[in-house]
């Protein structure tokens, strides 16, 4: 038996610039607790379906409801800091009242200390992911929504990024191309396609056998 439903989506369709429908009638509940792995295709719509969760993007027909906090992180590489010459404190202070709670999970979850008078554009996108993974998990929202956190980490920091997903005390949602990964931290498989989320309980192995 799931326990209480924090965020339902019904019947999202969305249509892409060019008019074609990416998917449709998709229907989804995130429980609290839930640890789910996102899955699909190349182009299915996984980014676009977070987006949706979030409200960051407006579904052609359907409705989000969320109660409580959601935290949505996109893949790294479309945060490109357009050659910022901000220092890491100059974003940290942008980004938070209280910006050293993240320099401390930073070195507490992924022993990384970063020169605060260094430029954002500088760093490598290890060094950018474990930057806002800290500061998402500073948020501690009920749901957290991660898009391939896992492209830029090395098998350390995935270790380190498997032990913090297992003590966070929210839901999230994660995709990765990293099915290895999937199999340590998930304990439900999103699969989307264009017409459904057919869902699987298990991790990704599971997933592939049932398939």
């Amino acid at each position: 038996m799931h326990s209480k439903a924090i965020l339902n989506g019904s019947n999202l369709t969305y249509e892409l610039p060019t008019s074609r429908i990416l998917f449709q009638n998709i229907t989804v509940a995130i429980h609290e607790g839930q640890r789910i792995g996102l899955v699909g295709r190349n182009g299915s719509g996984k980014s676009t379906l977070l987006k949706l969760l979030t409200g960051q993007l407006t579904p052609k027909v359907g409705t989000t409801t969320v109660n409580g906090s959601i935290y949505y992180l996109p893949q790294v590489s479309t945060l490109n800091p357009i050659a910022s010459n901000n220092s890491v404190l100059d974003w940290l202070n942008s980004h938070s009242d209280e910006w050293w709670t993240v320099t401390m999970l930073l070195e507490e979850i992924f022993e990384t200390k970063l020169c605060l008078s260094q430029s954002i554009s500088s760093l490598s996108g290890g060094e950018l992911t474990k930057l806002w993974l800290a500061y998402a998990l500073s948020k501690q929202p009920n749901i957290l929504l991660l898009d391939e956190p896992t492209n830029h980490l090395d098998l350390m920091a995935l270790e380190q990024l498997r032990k913090a997903l297992q003590g966070f005390s929210g839901a999230f949602v994660i995709v990765s191309h990293k099915p290895f990964f999937l199999d340590q931290v998930v304990n439900t498989i999103w699969e989307l396609t264009s017409e459904a989320v057919k869902v699987y309980g298990g991790n990704y192995s599971f997933f592939g056998s049932q398939k």
